[in-house]
């Protein structure tokens, strides 16, 4: 790519010894695990969601939406927009390349355990899921995604290339910050990924800005493997 294509640059630099401590937050990189299983209603403490809001700023919100009218209409937003979002086979198409088998060695995408399927059906779940919409066949799976004391969204008020690396770098913050609070974090694309769904959640949440990324926070009811990863 041109110099014209380059959309960030990361320079590293030796500063001194790596802080490996229990209170650094490197620490914490290869313990991250996104949780598709159900959630805890238990609220993470206060002090903790004042530290998650302070992450905002002028220009970019932080939106935590607790037990309430804007948490419910959030889950039942979720609830409408992924089966329908499933129903699409270019979509299916797309997900079932990242999809793997419970065995996988490979470090790209995901093995179907994550999703709480075993190790025989596995087997399949890449190719059924390319004629099949598995999200209207498990309702303990639905039940799951949309368990959250809290929904979490980051909306920035311009929509450019600076903006995504920036809730990109947010997340991973607050990713960092969950996991070693104990808590668990599970990013819902979907609303995201349809028109009227990105509408309906600015709707929610009241905003002109503009909706980059929602996940769901809190405590399990069951600790995931890791997958393979690089890190």
């Amino acid at each position: 790519p041109s110099a014209a294509d380059k959309k960030i640059e990361i320079t590293f630099a030796k500063t001194g010894e790596l802080n490996n401590s229990k209170d650094s937050l490197v620490s914490y990189i290869p313990k991250r695990i996104t949780n598709r299983h159900k959630f805890t209603d238990q609220l993470p403490a206060e002090e903790f969601l004042s530290s998650i809001r302070s992450l905002g700023a002028e220009d970019i919100n932080v939106d935590i939406a607790t037990p309430g009218d804007k948490n419910n209409k959030i889950k039942s937003l979720v609830n409408k927009i992924t089966p329908k979002l499933l129903d699409e086979p270019s979509f299916r198409k797309e997900l079932s390349g990242y999809v793997k088998t419970n065995i996988t060695k490979s470090k790209f995408g995901m093995p179907a355990f994550v999703m709480g399927v075993p190790n025989f059906p596995s087997l399949f779940v890449p190719t059924i899921l390319k004629f099949i919409n598995l999200e209207k066949l498990s309702k303990k799976k639905q039940e799951g995604a949309s368990s959250a004391a809290v929904f979490i969204t980051i909306s920035t008020k311009n929509n450019k290339e600076e903006d995504w690396v920036r809730t990109g770098q947010i997340f991973q913050r607050i990713n960092l910050l969950a996991t070693k609070s104990g808590l668990f974090t599970h990013p819902m694309a979907a609303p995201l990924h349809d028109i009227d769904g990105r509408k309906e959640l600015q709707g929610i949440l009241q905003t002109d800005f503009n909706p980059q990324f929602l996940f769901r926070l809190g405590y399990g009811t069951v600790e995931p493997k890791h997958g393979p990863r690089m890190m």
